[in-house]
């Protein structure tokens, strides 16, 4: 959203542009469900006991592709978690690192 703000200097209309933080999701998109204590995510409907793991999960992976690989094999996820937990447990004998695709 662009906000602007005029004013005299001097005798002279001075505007001012000013940009505002893009929110990734407004208050009133967020669904809490009272039945059951969960968040919910708007896109896939998804439900998370904590506000901050659905938003976590709304901003880097609802919908997205995988951005990190196994470097030693074909396996790709979402969360570094996931594919440094499986080169520990699939391949003890190598570096754990990851490949990030993007």
């Amino acid at each position: 959203m662009l906000t602007v703000t005029r004013f005299f200097v001097g005798g002279r209309l001075v505007q001012l542009h000013a940009m505002r933080r893009k929110k990734y999701m407004k208050k009133r998109d967020i669904q809490y469900n009272s039945d059951t204590g969960k968040y919910h995510c708007p896109n896939c409907n998804n439900g998370y006991g904590r506000r901050d793991t659905m938003l976590g999960h709304y901003r880097y992976e609802c919908g997205k592709a995988p951005r990190y690989k196994c470097p030693y094999c074909n396996l790709c996820s979402k969360k570094t978690s996931n594919i440094y937990q499986h080169v520990r447990c699939m391949h003890p004998k190598e570096q754990v690192t990851l490949v990030k695709l993007y």
